[in-house]
């Protein structure tokens, strides 16, 4: 979804030269929005460059997948869609090396308790806490900032332009990002089932989006609202660090003095 440029002068070169490519769909398949769907304040927005994914050519209808679904199907497609922005934006939207795009389903998987595992969501922000942290875990090679831009990034795609359109388009990319790592580890038995199963999610999501499109906008304002709460957060405890290292005189508390001491 988002492509880095290294600066605006080489973007302007290029004009409207075509940026990548999404599987093999046709020129009128493929929408291009002007609007950046994840915004870093360090990086120009004219050097930025947005495109959206080809949708599915065929979404079947949801009662072919489910007798009847969740009223809570909904959050576990903000997990999803953050964990895909998450990884996109850590792998600079460059998935066109074989080992980038399986190193990028190992973190998006790694992120997404929705992908991976059977969890189930009560709330948008249950939904991105868990991912959230995940994102953040330096231990697992996370990255706080890109963590809370990702946030910022599943608003704006699950808003949209005003439709569906962005979110299918990030669930079609997904399933078939899913599928092509099935080809790449054909004798990873544990990772090819993982894929399967992610990639059979990423289908039923898509489902659902197809028909409950309406809901996008409303969950998109819940995202934008977690996210502003946890910039704040983040702030306040950067202000209450630096407030501490001024009074310490550098990043670490000084030594304890001994209370008593021995005198001979």
């Amino acid at each position: 979804m988002v492509n880095r440029r290294k600066d605006s002068e080489d973007l302007s070169k290029e004009g409207s030269a075509k940026h990548g490519h999404h599987g093999s769909a046709s020129q009128e398949e493929r929408v291009k929005e002007p609007e950046t769907l994840g915004r870093d304040p360090s990086v120009d927005d004219t050097s930025l460059v947005s495109e959206v994914p080809s949708l599915l050519r065929s979404i079947p209808p949801l009662c072919s997948l489910t007798r009847k679904s969740s009223p809570l199907v909904c959050f576990t497609v903000v997990n999803v869609i953050y964990s895909y922005s998450f990884s996109l934006l850590r792998h600079n939207g460059d998935l066109s090396d074989d080992d980038i795009m399986l190193d990028f389903i190992g973190t998006l998987l790694s992120v997404s308790g929705a992908l991976s595992t059977t969890t189930v969501y009560q709330s948008t922000a249950h939904a991105l806490k868990g991912a959230v942290r995940a994102a953040s875990d330096p231990l697992l090679g996370g990255d706080e900032g890109v963590a809370v831009l990702a946030m910022e990034a599943t608003g704006k795609i699950l808003v949209g332009d005003g439709g569906k359109r962005y979110s299918l388009a990030a669930l079609s990319h997904l399933y078939r990002l899913l599928g092509k790592v099935r080809k790449l580890v054909t004798e990873e038995k544990d990772v090819r089932k993982d894929a399967f199963n992610a990639k059979k999610k990423c289908l039923f999501l898509a489902a659902w989006v197809n028909e409950n499109g309406e809901s996008l906008a409303k969950l998109s304002a819940e995202v934008m609202m977690e996210y502003n709460q946890h910039l704040k957060e983040v702030n306040e405890v950067e202000e209450i660090s630096k407030g501490l290292q001024r009074v310490w005189g550098g990043n670490r508390p000084p030594a304890k003095k001994k209370l008593i001491e021995e005198v001979e």
